[in-house]
């Protein structure tokens, strides 16, 4: 063979090396646009949340971040579309624990919620609040427990609708408290909070109760998270109030489609874990009531199955059923 043929062959087989090292190798990422998938429509907390993030990715990631809102089916539409999507990282989906271990257990769907998503990061806790009318005799938990129990059946607590986390809560109350409340279903939180101020329902467990809370027209009885609210540091825990074990929170989070490259989850873990550490995003986050927590895939990945048990376990305990 000649010395030309072989330097022909040579240059074929180093770049059939480099082809091959190149396709075993994650590429350069990101290199175009993002979307950042809402469940919500514009203006919800998870939509605000979901603004804040995603315009400082854009920011360090130097690429565009688009926030798209697919609202429906209790979250589920927007969820089928994303365990569709291609697990390239192009795709994030601005998640809420009832995305992922609630919903699963109230209604039949398209895809496996324990398989479809990976878990990229957690955003923060939302802190939620137990509130009831100003005008009923109640000042603390404690009255609350004792005004239901003498009167059973005659306190109607509202939510953001069957199957929502308020109202899934609410069932949790009443079997911790030992109480006979009602549950009032809303297409939506913000009516039914308008509700419990004008004194038609009386009870509510929703984390946009705060604005309410701060200006006297409704009284909040206890904090729904581990902690007390840096917004309302005199307000108990509803564990401090006397309920153990309440295990309920809200929180919201960011995942991909399953099988996104390892190397794409864990670089948007750092990055969105450092983005929660900087003092203006704490402090935009904590102006929409959000605790941020930096959490690494595995630790949300286990929080997310003890807490699909917990649903499971509290839905078919309270028979609660999604019409």
């Amino acid at each position: 063979m000649s010395l030309f043929k072989i330097a022909v062959v040579g240059a074929c087989l180093l770049c059939f090396a480099l082809f091959a090292a190149n396709a075993e190798s994650t590429e350069p990422y990101p290199t175009r646009m993002i979307r950042y998938v809402v469940p919500f429509p514009p203006g919800a907390t998870s939509d605000s949340v979901g603004r804040v993030i995603a315009q400082r990715l854009s920011d360090v990631l130097g690429q565009t971040v688009v926030v798209e809102n697919k609202p429906g089916a209790g979250t589920a539409l927007a969820a089928d579309m994303i365990a569709r999507a291609e697990p390239d990282g192009y795709t994030l989906f601005n998640v809420t624990n009832a995305t992922l271990a609630a919903i699963p257990h109230l209604m039949k769907l398209a895809y496996d919620a324990e398989t479809a998503f990976t878990p990229v990061a957690l955003t923060g806790d939302l802190c939620s609040y137990l509130a009831v009318n100003p005008d009923l005799p109640i000042t603390d938990f404690a009255q609350f427990v004792a005004h239901a129990k003498a009167n059973p059946g005659k306190l109607n607590f509202g939510s953001a609708g069957n199957g929502s986390l308020g109202h899934l809560y609410g069932e949790l109350l009443k079997l911790k408290a030992g109480i006979d409340i009602v549950h009032v279903p809303y297409r939506g939180s913000a009516a039914a909070i308008l509700d419990v101020v004008a004194g038609r329902l009386q009870v509510i467990l929703d984390p946009a109760t705060l604005p309410y809370i701060q200006a006297g027209k409704l009284r909040g009885l206890a904090t729904l998270n581990e902690r007390r609210s840096p917004a309302l540091p005199d307000l108990p825990t509803i564990e401090e109030a006397g309920v153990r074990d309440w295990k309920a929170r809200l929180w919201f989070g960011v995942v991909v489609p399953a099988k996104t490259p390892p190397q794409i989850v864990a670089f948007l873990n750092e990055t969105i874990n450092a983005i929660l550490a900087e003092p203006k995003t704490l402090a935009q986050l904590r102006d929409l009531n959000i605790e941020p927590r930096r959490l690494t895939p595995d630790e949300i990945q286990k929080m997310v199955r003890e807490e699909s048990a917990f649903f499971s376990a509290l839905v078919r305990t309270a028979k609660i059923r999604v019409d």
